[in-house]
C-alpha cells in the first residue's frame, strides 16, 4: 500500500509527510454509500484526495465470470449485501459493482474527479476529488 497506492493518489505522499489526513475507505458495505459519500465530501479539505479501495470488477456482471469474482459474489451474496439492507438505507451496493457505478454515486455526492489510480489482482484504488 506504502509502495504503490499512496504514490498513486496525486500528492498523498507529500501530504501525508506534513500530516495532513488521507481519508481511504470501502463503500460495498455501508447501507448508505451515498449519503456517507456526501458527508466525506463537505470533511474535506478543497484540494484534499479521498482513496476508495473496493474490490476489482468489471461494470457489466457478464465480464465478472471469473474464479476471483465467484468468491466475491458469493461473499458479497453471505455477509456484504445483507448487512447493508440490515442498515436503514440499504442501497446494497456490493462488491461486483463496478468502478462505473461507484463512480456515478461519488458524482452524485459531488466529486467531480474520480479516477482508478492503481490496482491489484483483487482492489481498486479509486481517489476521488471534489
Amino acid at each position: 500500500m506504502v509502495q504503490s497506492w499512496l504514490p498513486a493518489l496525486d500528492g498523498a505522499v507529500a501530504k501525508l509527510e506534513t500530516g495532513t489526513k488521507v481519508a481511504e475507505t470501502g463503500l460495498h458495505d455501508m447501507g448508505d454509500p451515498a449519503g456517507s459519500a456526501t458527508h466525506i465530501a463537505t470533511l474535506l479539505e478543497p484540494d484534499a484526495s479521498w482513496m476508495i479501495v473496493e474490490p476489482i470488477a468489471a461494470d457489466q456482471p457478464e465480464n465478472n465470470l471469473g474464479p476471483i469474482s465467484r468468491l466475491h459474489y458469493n461473499a458479497s451474496t453471505m455477509i456484504g449485501v445483507p448487512t447493508s439492507l440490515d442498515q436503514e438505507v440499504g442501497l446494497a451496493l456490493g462488491v461486483q459493482a463496478g468502478e462505473a457505478r461507484v463512480a456515478n454515486l461519488l458524482a452524485g455526492a459531488g466529486f467531480s474527479r474520480v479516477r482508478r489510480a492503481a490496482e491489484g489482482p483483487f482492489n481498486m484504488v479509486l481517489e476521488a476529488r471534489l
